[in-house]
């Protein structure tokens, strides 16, 4: 036994049984040198599950570790899941703070990303060229990739003061970190301050729904635990 925990004949039976080369109990010579190589495994062991007694850093990471699992699984039930989920609740929000999601300047765009600058070069003159950029991209699938939609012009990938029209394609710019290639197809502009859909601004409603949760929750746990503040310490502190 080590501090109180035992260590029974089954454990070390199925000790044996593993390391040995036929999968049978060695012969009864085997036993004293594999007795004692047992004997320290089950120590370091014992002394392993026991580290946070030694080793103060160990123990404190651990319990950090314990509590940050803890904090996400209470964040992921009460905030991060129920928002959303909460498709009521999500356009209710929605409807309330619908002032607050309205697009900046925007473009319907096609994005292009490819693998270098030559081919986003090639592909810019086949596009200028009347080839529908969509026969560009099954060419080459690839090394170059699309998506379509509607983008704040902030958002779009341009050297500077680049003048946004209909059908403008963008010149390419380029990744120093990777190489790669980047370029746009204008399809229509749109002023500021246009409302955004529900569906265009569900990631903007979720990310604050959940904050809206999150201050709701804590005020209700306020509510039920008193904090105190030992504001003498805190000082010291700053």
């Amino acid at each position: 036994s080590f501090n109180n925990n035992k260590v029974t004949v089954r454990d070390w039976l199925q000790y044996v049984k593993r390391n040995s080369e036929d999968k049978q109990v060695p012969s009864s010579q085997a036993y004293p040198d594999l007795l004692k190589k047992y004997v320290s495994i089950a120590a370091l062991e014992n002394y392993r599950n026991r580290l946070q007694n030694f080793n103060p850093d160990f123990n404190y990471q651990l319990q950090e570790f314990k509590d940050g699992n803890m904090l996400f699984e209470v964040m992921e039930r009460q905030i991060w899941s129920k928002a959303s989920a909460d498709s009521i609740g999500l356009r209710q929000y929605y409807e309330q703070h619908k002032k607050n999601y309205t697009w900046t300047a925007s473009a319907d765009a096609v994005l292009f990303s490819c693998a270098n600058e030559t081919i986003a070069e090639h592909a810019i003159e086949e596009i200028k060229k009347g080839k529908s950029w969509k026969d560009v991209v099954n060419v080459n699938p690839s090394q170059i990739q699309a998506d379509s939609g509607r983008y704040e012009l902030s958002q779009l990938p341009v050297i500077d003061r680049t003048n946004f029209t209909p059908g403008l394609v963008t010149a390419s710019v380029i990744n120093a970190g990777d190489g790669t290639a980047v370029f746009s197809i204008i399809i229509k502009t749109y002023p500021e301050n246009q409302q955004r859909s529900f569906e265009d601004a569900r990631g903007l409603v979720i990310n604050e729904y959940q904050n809206f949760l999150e201050q709701k929750w804590i005020g209700e746990l306020k509510k039920k635990y008193t904090v105190k503040v030992n504001e003498k310490v805190f000082q010291s502190l700053l």
